[in-house]
């Protein structure tokens, strides 16, 4: 009977939804390569089966850029992904660092043709595309602002927090330009708990009555002293802290690290900072803004040099990299040494698969399952197989993503039969 109410009020026949999960579908942010070679924005290439990528004004991706050819490569989706070819002879083609004619693409894969670099993506491409912000020394993208806006929104509603992360990604630079933007101004404390004086640097601060306390590496702060920190704050709620963790909070806590005191005064807030080879479309941004900073010339990155530093799984974060970085500015080097100086230094990440139908975007899901039922003349045990899925997933994915059966193919009748 309430249903019926509710569904009578709104003037809806369709049933009510749980108020859980949405009632309807996200709005698919495409597939393709983004352009990640520029410092201030990445664009959007979005891709279709068949799409040729060239400088000339017929193709379906048109890219007016050094060293690409009229007709330069062309695009297209079998069962088992998408796959780059080279339509010209001269068309430089690379994928992962590697030269190539024709090369499977997966989810990840750094793209290079010519001067032009970018990462081969599956879904969500959308997301991708947008100008570079700049927040202190924070450097991000459009698809990495969730976690930026987490920081200063706590900072504007004057709540303390947590900020979580690897070694060198960007925490310290994070706290400190939240920080900035907060209410209070210039009235902020700043500790490092690995200092020898961290003791005491607390305990003056909290004594001013700052109105945020900034402590980085909280986990190395010594027990006693975070628990007389904790308890000055909750006499003091127009103070607020901000720490930096080298670990969850979770870990923190379970190897005693961080006392449970601040895990109540925090209430569980906190903001987990991606690695590098999460934000791999920033990297270029990142560099370039490096290179402004250090008064470093940019000339040095060329689209080789680039192109290692993007693959790079950079375990020690935005620090190693401009370690590699000051290496290349003080050395006379060749743009080949170069680019192997930045892949000894760069440990390689995980190698990428290509999503699952499920995951992917919906019109490269729709490709590929139309190739697989193509090939197998439609036949769906063949076509699940060539998938590498269950039959009752494709019927699902048939189903989803409207796909029509192709008609199977009648066999003529022999003189025999007739």
């Amino acid at each position: 009977m309430k249903r019926a109410e509710r569904q009578g009020a709104t003037g809806d026949d369709s049933e009510a939804g749980s108020g859980v999960f949405p009632t309807a579908l996200a709005v698919e942010g495409g597939w393709g390569i983004v352009r990640v070679e520029k410092s201030d924005a990445c664009g959007a290439l979005p891709l279709t089966h068949g799409a040729i990528i060239g400088s000339a004004v017929g193709c379906s991706v048109t890219i007016v850029d050094q060293n690409i050819r009229p007709r330069h490569a062309r695009l297209t989706v079998r069962s088992d992904g998408a796959y780059l070819e080279a339509l010209d002879e001269r068309a430089e083609i690379w994928v992962n660092g590697v030269p190539a004619e024709r090369m499977a693409l997966a989810d990840g894969d750094v793209v290079r043709m010519g001067a032009m670099l970018g990462i081969f993506v599956e879904r969500d491409l959308a997301t991708h595309a947008g100008a570079m912000e700049r927040i202190g020394d924070i450097v991000f993208g459009p698809r990495q602002r969730a976690w930026v806006e987490a920081a200063l929104a706590a900072v504007r509603a004057n709540e303390s927090f947590v900020i979580e992360g690897g070694p060198g990604l960007g925490k310290c630079a994070l706290a400190i330009a939240a920080t900035r933007t907060g209410a209070w101004g210039a009235r902020y404390a700043l500790v490092d708990a690995r200092d020898a004086d961290a003791k005491a640097a607390v305990c003056d601060a909290l004594a001013a009555k700052p109105g945020a306390l900034v402590v980085l590496h909280l986990d190395q702060l010594d027990r006693a002293t975070q628990i007389e920190a904790v308890r000055i704050l909750k006499r003091s709620p127009s103070t607020t802290l901000i720490a930096t963790l080298g670990q969850t909070m979770e870990q923190a806590l379970s190897e005693g690290a961080i006392v449970p005191a601040v895990v109540s005064l925090m209430c569980g807030r906190r903001v987990k900072v991606p690695p590098l080879e999460a934000r791999r479309e920033d990297i270029a941004a990142i560099v370039h803004a490096l290179c402004e900073r250090e008064s470093i010339d940019p000339s040095i990155l060329a689209a080789p040099v680039l192109e290692q530093m993007l693959r790079g799984g950079w375990r020690g974060g935005v620090r190693e990299l401009h370690e590699v970085l000051i290496g290349l500015a003080a050395s006379q080097l060749t743009e080949r040494e170069r680019q192997e100086l930045v892949r000894e230094r760069a440990a390689r990440p995980m190698v990428h698969e290509p999503l699952t139908l499920q995951q992917e975007d919906p019109d490269l899901a729709r490709a590929r399952l139309q190739r697989a039922l193509e090939a197998a003349g439609g036949t769906i045990a063949a076509a699940a197989r060539e998938l590498r899925v269950s039959r009752q997933a494709l019927y699902r994915e048939i189903k989803r993503l409207s796909v029509a059966m192709p008609r199977k193919k009648m066999r003529e009748p022999t003189a025999a039969s007739a």
